[in-house]
């Protein structure tokens, strides 16, 4: 298995364990998609950077 579809799995299994924490906490279904849209548009960002650009970026904000 390749590492970018280990990877993929990950996020998926990590964004399925903070949706039913938000479910859990009691956030409305529309803000957990709402606030969900949001990441799944962070990690479009990153996943579309060049390896390592994202730690950079990081550094330079901080």
């Amino acid at each position: 298995m390749s590492v970018r579809k280990e990877l993929h799995q990950a996020v998926e299994i990590v964004k399925a364990a903070y949706v039913e924490a938000m479910r859990t906490h009691g956030l409305l279904p529309s803000t957990i998609e709402l606030i969900s849209s949001y990441a799944d548009a962070n990690l479009s960002v990153l996943d579309g950077l060049p390896d390592g650009a994202a730690d950079t970026e990081r550094r330079r904000s901080s």
